[in-house]
């Protein structure tokens, strides 16, 4: 039992929609272009788009010019994190194809309209989504000299940050079940779970406690002091 990916920076959790405001489901499709079926209303537009760039991607132009967007092989990476997100975290799909498109693009500073072409998403969907990344620390918002276009960012240490509120969670859960060893009593029966719990999570601090520096701060120590 871990910490949710979306669990607040402060320490609360958000509380994650199951379906997108105005969507059927929580994938919007994309619009048809000329000679293009729109996707059906079961299958989600990364999947849509996927079908897309495979299908250019096997029928280029005829100067041999490659097709312009992510690849089919970029596509597939993220949506299996979207999907892992989803699964493990109840994460929106559409806010975890965000955070996977940030993660990978290049460059790695992306507008809405960027974000919303690469992953198929509508511009409404995708500022719900931007904002919840924005609000647990996944994501934050920058801008550019000489320009009103907002760009969206994955910090390098956004994962590090992630997995120390998980780690923090585990060790609150932990003392808990420490709390609830002396209401056991004597019977070793009766006291057999809380203590098979307690091992784990006693094995779980000695790994915590013997783990190296984190990856920040052995990241600090190789930058040139000027």
């Amino acid at each position: 039992m871990a910490a949710s990916l979306m669990a607040n920076p402060s320490g609360s959790t958000t509380k994650l929609p199951t379906r997108l405001p105005g969507a059927p489901a929580v994938t919007v499709p994309l619009h048809s272009k000329e000679g293009q079926a729109s996707p059906p209303s079961t299958e989600s537009s990364i999947q849509w788009r996927l079908k897309l760039v495979k299908h250019a991607s096997s029928a280029e132009t005829s100067n041999g010019e490659a097709p312009a967007g992510p690849s089919a092989d970029v596509l597939e990476w993220v949506e299996r994190l979207a999907k892992y997100c989803s699964d493990q975290d109840r994460v929106p799909l559409i806010a975890g194809r965000v955070l996977g498109w940030l993660m990978i693009c290049d460059p790695p500073e992306q507008s809405a309209q960027q974000i919303a072409t690469a992953i198929g998403a509508s511009r409404a969907s995708l500022s719900t989504n931007l904002r919840l990344l924005s609000s647990v620390g996944f994501v934050h918002v920058l801008t550019k000299p000489a320009s009103r276009t907002v760009y969206y960012r994955v910090d390098d240490d956004a994962w590090e940050k992630v997995v120390q509120r998980q780690i923090a969670s585990l060790a609150s859960l932990g003392k808990i079940l420490r709390d609830g060893t002396p209401l056991a009593g004597p019977s070793p029966d009766r006291g057999a779970r809380i203590a098979a719990a307690n091992d784990v999570f006693r094995w779980m601090r000695q790994i915590f406690d013997d783990a190296p520096p984190l990856p920040s701060i052995s990241r600090a120590a190789k930058e040139p002091r000027g």
